[in-house]
């Protein structure tokens, strides 16, 4: 059944019934969709046509979910924002018998974001064209969940809601049928180029693939970075990284970094690329100020990184007419590596645990930069503290809300009075759980670092500014 008609179904028979369900079935339908893209996009690196479901069973009201983030007001309220799951199922019809443990490595740490056990099944991809195989008998697991949705409205639906329901339902379907028919084709073009460029990287050597990655560590273009990593064969990722001293521990900045295309890897550059992995971009300025013929040698992403002025820029590209040599790369220095935050983070698996870990004494700079608490927000200036959190929007902050109560009573009081009850509004009409992996958390978290590095190098005595 097509995916859009799985919806409706659903959608139909929540106006079948009363509203006393635990979760609103819309919400759990988008949550599994969202992590069928999310998993299929990983699953889809080891086999093309592999085909993924979810269902999240959601825990009981009465199991003891103590542990979950919360909201801290003065009154000493506490809000339950999201609900919670007592397991994730994920079945992956696929041709292989077994995913590669990288694989199953990586499945278990994207999900790890829903705090519940991952609960993992393959079975056998039917061999028949995917047109066919939409029309197939439903799998167990979406049998298994409808049942239990026709049990529940038997139970508390009554035929003045079914009535009501049922004509809402095909009201609304009529509706969604005329717009998918008015949308097709613009649908097929933004999916189509995807699924048809799931093994695009697979012509590409591991000299290639290691020079875009480096680029882009030299750019700072890590979303791009991330965008070509996730789609790098499993069989190769080894050779790519082991070939510079900052790939692994970039890669893993990348596991949590949100996912650009640039195109930059379609430039014929990176079919042939020099040796300049090693370059960072004032290197390599230097090196083009020499020998001005290089400028037309690198790729783009490189030309637009060059610490170069235009009057600059115009008398190396009159310079380059020359044809002047190329310089010897293998005498070029090494460039000083980036300090890349969020690399080997210490994980905090609930709020008493964080609270456990900001109590101990002696944690340096380095130490704090690798815990991910708002903690450290609080530490700074109270100055400081308001202006950064002016930056963000209320609907932002709601997003990476988390920590002891202490902790988000001092960051609340920094907030004027109006945005604070927006935070709040925020907190209680989201679907998403606020969490330490969320983009705002991590921004927070690293201009809380920023800051007390700012001010201990302030504080410091004026030989160590020098030495600095």
């Amino acid at each position: 059944m097509d995916r859009l008609f799985k919806v409706l179904a659903v959608f139909g028979i929540y106006f079948c019934s009363t509203f006393g369900f635990s979760l609103d079935l819309s919400t759990k339908m988008d949550l599994q969709e969202k992590w069928e893209q999310k998993i299929t996009q990983l699953v889809r690196t080891v086999d093309s046509q592999a085909q993924v479901f979810v269902r999240l069973d959601e825990k009981r009201a009465s199991e003891d979910v103590s542990e979950t983030p919360y909201l801290y007001e003065a009154e000493g309220l506490y809000f339950r924002i999201n609900p919670e799951f007592s397991k994730v199922n994920v079945l992956i019809l696929t041709r292989l018998k077994e995913l590669p443990t990288e694989t199953k490595q990586l499945l278990r740490k994207i999900t790890k974001e829903l705090e519940a056990p991952l609960v993992l099944s393959l079975e056998a991809l039917p061999q028949a064209p995917a047109s066919e195989l939409t029309l197939a008998t439903p799998t167990p697991v979406e049998v298994k969940g409808l049942d239990q949705l026709f049990s529940l409205m038997s139970q508390v639906g009554s035929w003045l809601w079914a009535a009501l329901g049922m004509f809402s339902f095909f009201a609304f379907l009529g509706a969604l049928i005329f717009i998918k028919g008015k949308n097709e084709t613009s649908e097929e073009q933004k999916e189509k180029p995807e699924l048809l460029n799931q093994d695009w990287l697979a012509g590409y050597s591991e000299e290639s693939l290691a020079a875009v990655l480096s680029d882009c560590y030299w750019c700072e273009k890590d979303a791009y970075a991330a965008y070509v990593w996730h789609r790098i064969p499993i069989e190769v990722r080894k050779g790519v990284v082991g070939s510079t001293t900052f790939l692994k521990s970039y890669v893993e900045k990348l596991l949590n970094q949100t996912v650009e295309n640039h195109h930059y890897l379609e430039h014929p550059y990176y079919l042939n690329p020099l040796s300049i992995n090693h370059s960072d971009n004032r290197t390599l300025t230097e090196m083009v100020r020499k020998h001005p013929v290089l400028i037309h040698k690198l790729p783009p992403m490189r030309v637009m990184s060059l610490k170069l002025t235009a009057t600059e820029r115009v008398r190396i590209e009159l310079e380059a007419m020359k044809k002047t040599a190329l310089p010897d790369f293998k005498t070029v220095p090494a460039g000083k590596e980036r300090e890349l935050d969020y690399v080997r983070v210490i994980e905090l698996d609930s709020v008493a645990e964080e609270e456990e870990v900001i109590k101990l004494t002696g944690l340096s700079l380095e130490l704090k930069a690798r815990i991910p608490s708002l903690q450290w927000l609080c530490d700074v200036s109270e100055e400081k503290r308001v202006q950064i959190l002016a930056t963000f929007s209320a609907k932002e902050l709601a997003s990476a809300w988390i920590g002891p109560a202490a902790t988000l009573d001092v960051l609340s009081k920094a907030l004027p009075e109006s945005k604070k009850q927006d935070l709040m509004s925020a907190l209680k009409q989201s679907h998403q759980r606020p969490g330490r992996q969320s983009p705002v958390f991590r921004r927070m978290h690293q201009e809380a670092i920023q800051a007390l590095r700012a001010s201990e190098t302030a504080s410091a005595p004026n030989w160590a500014k020098k030495a600095a």
